[in-house]
């Protein structure tokens, strides 16, 4: 019986309430399944968001679903992005979880030339949202300052203090955004980029961006 072999394998688990997944990796990738087929099928991006419900792990799969159609330059998806982030219908949280699976990908420097527009009416309002996600969920662990510590088999739950660094193009793509168009955002209104700069030019030292 092909429970009892994925039960073996511990695949899967048995309790009283019924079988589930022992793993959170088959879990992500049942998810990132019905997500996908749940895209295929939907009437409309309203539609797509109420079918696959708003979990953590399912918004947590949905951005990794997100950012690997991103990653094979999907043409689709990228008409689906623009879609949802010009809809007034859609909840933030999702456009947020967009936004970050774009700063992760090459797509980051398409994203600002296609909504430059949006980015610099309101005041910025949209670019500096922006911003906040990119400093917010767009970093990783430092693991070359570590090993420059001459630390190794770090556990970094146990420090009190997590030194990170930039993740994505995204860093750069905002960057040489906020550069080309310094002339319509003015010198008097760019407190919000200086965060990103200094979170940049502390851990890059050389090359075009820095």
């Amino acid at each position: 019986m092909i429970l009892d072999e994925l039960l073996a394998d511990g695949i899967l688990g048995y309790e009283k309430v019924g079988y589930f997944i022992t793993h959170d990796l088959y879990e992500e990738w049942a998810l990132e399944k019905i997500i996908e087929v749940e895209y295929l099928k939907q009437l409309n991006e309203q539609d797509f968001f109420q079918n696959i419900g708003h979990s953590l792990a399912i918004r947590r799969s949905f951005r990794n679903w997100l950012s690997e159609n991103l990653f094979l330059e999907n043409e689709e998806i990228k008409k689906f992005i623009e879609q949802v982030l010009s809809s007034g219908g859609i909840e933030q949280f999702w456009k947020d979880e967009i936004i970050v699976s774009i700063m992760l990908s090459r797509y980051s420097e398409a994203f600002f030339e296609l909504f430059k527009r949006e980015l610099l009416d309101n005041k910025q309002a949209f670019l500096k949202r922006v911003t906040f996600i990119l400093r917010l969920a767009c970093k990783e662990v430092d693991d070359d300052f570590v090993k420059q510590l001459g630390i190794k088999n770090i556990n970094i739950f146990s420090l009190e203090y997590i030194l990170t660094k930039p993740k994505g193009q995204g860093w750069e793509s905002l960057i040489k955004f906020v550069y080309d168009n310094l002339e319509i955002i003015g010198i008097g209104n760019i407190n919000f980029i200086l965060p990103v700069i200094n979170d940049w030019s502390n851990k890059i030292k050389e090359g075009e961006t820095t």
